[in-house]
């Protein structure tokens, strides 16, 4: 992918991210989205486990929000849109928005915080920070 100031995952939603109704449970959000941004760094090549065994660099979600805007159900092709909107030392700013099809699902905004095995803040390395600083969206 040559431009990912925006990324796109693609999934679907299964009996098992669904309650009894059929709708999805609120806290699936969180895995889908965990999902994007895994399958972003990896296509930027800032895989997690190579941030991992190249740098010492871990990943820890520092805080994150979610407005639910209307229900996923079961069978739906869900878009998952995430951006990145910021860069700080050791922080990583995402937005991430859920869709299914042209209809906003849920609107999501994320910080990552670097971390070393020892659970210290970690700054970003040079080489993992140049790979984030190209697909770096601040509109």
């Amino acid at each position: 992918m040559s431009n990912l100031k925006q990324f796109w995952h693609h999934l679907r939603v299964y009996y098992e991210d669904t309650d009894a109704g059929g709708v999805v449970y609120y806290a699936r959000y969180l895995n889908f989205m965990e999902r994007a941004r895994t399958e972003m760094l990896r296509e930027c090549g800032a895989d997690i486990l190579s941030c991992q065994q190249q740098h010492g660099v871990f990943f820890v979600v520092k805080n994150v929000s979610v407005n639910y805007v209307a229900p996923a159900r079961l069978d739906d092709n869900l878009t998952i849109a995430t951006t990145v909107t910021k860069l700080g030392a050791a922080t990583i700013g995402m937005s991430q928005n859920v869709f299914c099809g042209p209809r906003l699902l849920t609107e999501g905004t994320v910080d990552l915080v670097s971390l070393n095995a020892a659970g210290q803040v970690l700054r970003l390395p040079d080489q993992l920070r140049h790979k984030l600083n190209s697909i770096i969206n601040t509109q």
